[in-house]
């Protein structure tokens, strides 16, 4: 999978290069690194890198491709970035003088198939992500989740993979397959080729959590009524400084943010327990 996006990314890059779209192939370089490289593969690789195993050839391989893909992605990235890549790239095993002196990376060989699997991994990972963030779950709060897929295919490619998908979301069980079903007391979240159920006993006082909520609700709303007087005061947006005005502007909008996602979340609280009481 990370080899496949490798490739992809790289065809973007000297394409957008080639085509004199610097700022397209920056994106491109930022999102791979970050949202790809760092937020999955690296997470993926430590229960092989660190978990006591027998696999040793498997350690090393992903070892070696961790590498790898850093070094690529270093020379990918010093046409943005010359000193911090240059003074990265010669810490690392790497061949010749320097990394001015590498050829551009510029592969073109994808598995298509290992992007399907990987993304119905990364669906089933976030499904519970999701669910533990809207209802403000701990994460160090270990969960039971359970994974509907609509297809055998998928349930087999999740089954395979179960071990990532309980460390990465952090679950101390995992049910996976098609004739999973949905009961009561259960936080759900919806996917295009699966669906997560996480159940509530013991780990939220729906109630409770409601009415926390609502304290949040209600402080949030002092703050967004207060900059809205100033915002529409029109000493204060003539007089102040330019700078001023933008800040109070943007504390404004992450306030309605916020309220929007608090009222969100009561509102799915407010339907589960809706559920629990049929």
């Amino acid at each position: 999978w990370i080899l496949s996006r490798l490739a992809k990314t790289s065809d973007d890059i000297n394409t957008a290069l080639t085509e004199y779209r610097f700022n397209d192939a920056a994106t491109s370089i930022y999102q791979f690194i970050w949202h790809e490289f760092c937020d999955w593969y690296i997470e993926l690789s430590k229960p092989v890198i660190y978990n006591n195993t027998d696999d040793n050839a498997l350690r090393i391989a992903t070892l070696k491709c961790l590498l790898y893909i850093l070094e690529s992605s270093l020379r990918l990235l010093h046409p943005f970035m010359p000193f911090v890549t240059e003074e990265v790239w010669q810490t690392i095993p790497h061949k010749g003088e320097s990394i001015m002196l590498s050829p551009f990376p510029h592969y073109k060989e994808r598995d298509i198939e290992a992007e399907v699997r990987m993304s119905y991994i990364m669906e089933a990972i976030t499904g519970i992500r999701t669910i533990r963030g809207e209802l403000n779950i701990a994460p160090s709060l270990e969960l039971f989740a359970l994974i509907r897929p609509y297809n055998k295919e998928t349930e087999e490619i999740l089954a395979e993979n179960s071990l990532y998908i309980s460390k990465l979301a952090r679950t101390r069980e995992l049910s996976i397959g098609t004739e999973v079903t949905k009961g009561k007391g259960v936080a759900t979240s919806v996917k295009d080729h699966l669906e997560v159920y996480v159940p509530l006993e013991g780990l939220l006082n729906v109630d409770a959590e409601i009415k926390r909520l609502r304290k949040d609700l209600q402080k949030v709303e002092q703050s967004i009524s207060s900059l809205d007087r100033k915002l529409l005061n029109e000493d204060f947006i003539r007089k102040a400084p330019k700078n001023v005005v933008e800040k109070e502007k943007m504390k404004y909008n992450e306030f309605m943010q916020k309220k929007e996602r608090i009222i969100e979340s009561i509102n799915k609280l407010e339907e589960l327990r809706g559920k629990d009481n049929e």
